[in-house]
């Protein structure tokens, strides 16, 4: 198996941030997180996201739908270059190998999982440089997304100021046993990395978690199954 070097330094040292998560001014911070400056015309969908800490100038965030499908809260997982720089090399993993999920109900208690949701899960750095190696020579969707020698599709520029989507029309009831209507928290937290090719081709990858995102979520009625048990249930 190829062996990869784990960089020791922050390769996007000196980057102008603009994220006010830096600036630890909490007048600046409401309940979607740290506010990140981005383009004008994205600003205002961008405030409504559920965002967690800047790592390496990149935020993670969690946008759901403005009209859930069918009832159904969906959300979609996003992250923000909140820097003035190109960010190349950014890794995107399969959502299902590379989030963790926890979903809350209004007594602090975890929802169980459905069995799809159980599949979903952050695989080891040894698993995820495997599939790296796996998919990197297949031919990609968007040949403008091949920033490095054999990446073709699965690595991306990351435009400053901008944000691009990771998963899209991520389905809550399909993921969690939900047996009641009320608000619930989503934790999510996911694993990426950054790829640097040098002259002789060398690739190394460089692993990194993001901070968890803290979502909150409103779930409707008919998004609950009944239950015989009381888990989950409202009290009598």
């Amino acid at each position: 198996m190829r062996m990869y070097t784990v960089l020791l330094i922050v390769l996007l040292t000196g980057f102008a941030v603009k994220s006010e998560e830096l600036t630890n001014d909490a007048s600046t911070k409401d309940i979607h997180g740290p506010r990140v400056i981005v383009d004008a015309n994205m600003q205002d969908t961008v405030d409504t996201w559920f965002k967690g800490a800047s790592t390496n100038g990149i935020v993670c965030a969690i946008g759901f739908a403005h009209s859930y499908r069918k009832g159904a809260p969906v959300f979609e997982v996003n992250i923000i270059n909140a820097t003035t720089n190109f960010i190349r090399g950014f890794l995107r993993f399969p959502f299902e190998k590379s989030v963790n999920l926890k979903l809350l109900d209004s007594g602090r208690l975890p929802v169980p999982k459905t069995e799809k949701g159980e599949k979903i899960k952050v695989g080891t750095d040894q698993e995820l440089e495997e599939w790296f190696e796996e998919n990197r020579q297949k031919p990609g969707d968007d040949p403008e997304r091949k920033v490095t020698r054999n990446s073709k599709g699965i690595v991306d520029i990351l435009f400053p100021l901008m944000s691009h989507q990771i998963s899209s029309e991520i389905s809550l009831p399909q993921l969690f046993k939900l047996k009641r209507a009320g608000e619930y928290e989503l934790h999510l937290q996911m694993r990426a990395a950054l790829v640097r090719v040098d002259s002789a081709d060398k690739i190394t990858l460089t692993m990194f978690s993001f901070p968890e995102v803290v979502a909150k979520v409103q779930i409707p009625e008919q998004n609950t199954a009944p239950t015989e048990d009381n888990t989950n249930l409202p009290p009598k």
